[in-house]
């Protein structure tokens, strides 16, 4: 046990001496001169979206044509042969 405190110790002690990478370097120029961006206030962020006229449709239609493609797709994968088998 203390022979895992002191690797950690260690380990802590080495991760200090690291030099750090010049990120001023990584920016450039324009970058640098470029303005900052605008914020939009809080208030129209939280806001929620006025509702879609789509979702004010009853969606029972769309749902029903949905399940019966994929019920017509299941049956065409249920009788078609398994290939190598």
């Amino acid at each position: 046990m203390l022979r895992l405190i002191l690797l950690c110790s260690l380990a802590a002690g080495l991760a200090g001496c690291t030099g750090f990478p010049k990120l001023d370097a990584a920016v450039g120029p324009e970058a640098r001169q470029a303005p900052y961006p605008k914020l939009a206030p809080l208030g129209q962020i939280l806001e929620c979206p006025p509702p879609q006229a789509a979702a004010a449709k009853d969606p029972t239609a769309g749902l029903a044509a949905r399940g019966a493609a994929l019920r017509a797709k299941a049956r065409k994968l249920y009788n078609s042969p398994v290939p190598g088998g």
